[in-house]
């Protein structure tokens, strides 16, 4: 009898997601993964063609990495049915502020709290991490993830398209 697991990821390999999914898998327990040491320091950001992009506190830790981004390939790899990553970049990022972005916003108990989708949140992130000045950086984002939020509520998505 075959498992119930293998049957699955037969059918996501014959409809092509299974890809997505092995990578959203890698961005989910990115921490789980690498380590408390190495996820206190770094974020998946996101995986285009099999290249994993992670920002990094500074640069002694970016350094750090670079030197461990081979066990860590292998270390993420081995987490997954079949071997995805064929290498992984290490960027500057300001990891204490786009924690909020990289997890997206919660639904509280307000009813009018919108839940803005990953796509736009990562394009806000990818655009605000372009600005050098903390605090500028920050009232960015705020800014532009309450337009998503007003755009959202109003239902003009179309405006929202990347």
């Amino acid at each position: 009898m075959e498992k119930i697991e293998n049957i699955l990821i037969g059918l996501l390999k014959k409809s092509h997601i299974d890809k997505k999914v092995l990578q959203a898998q890698i961005i989910a327990s990115y921490g789980g993964i690498v380590g408390k040491k190495i996820s206190a320091v770094s974020r998946p950001l996101y995986i285009r063609n099999d290249i994993l992009f992670v920002g990094v506190e500074n640069s002694v830790w970016m350094h750090q990495l670079y030197l461990l981004k081979l066990e860590l390939i292998n270390k993420i790899n081995a987490s997954l049915p079949y071997p995805l990553l064929k290498d992984i970049k290490f960027l500057i990022r300001d990891i204490k502020n786009s924690e909020r972005i990289d997890e997206g916003l919660k639904q509280s108990g307000n009813k009018n709290t919108v839940l803005i989708p990953k796509d736009i949140l990562e394009t806000i992130d990818e655009v605000s991490k372009t600005i050098c000045d903390n605090e500028l950086r920050n009232a960015f984002t705020k800014l532009m993830i309450k337009d998503a939020e007003n755009k959202l509520k109003k239902e003009e998505k179309h405006c929202l398209s990347t």
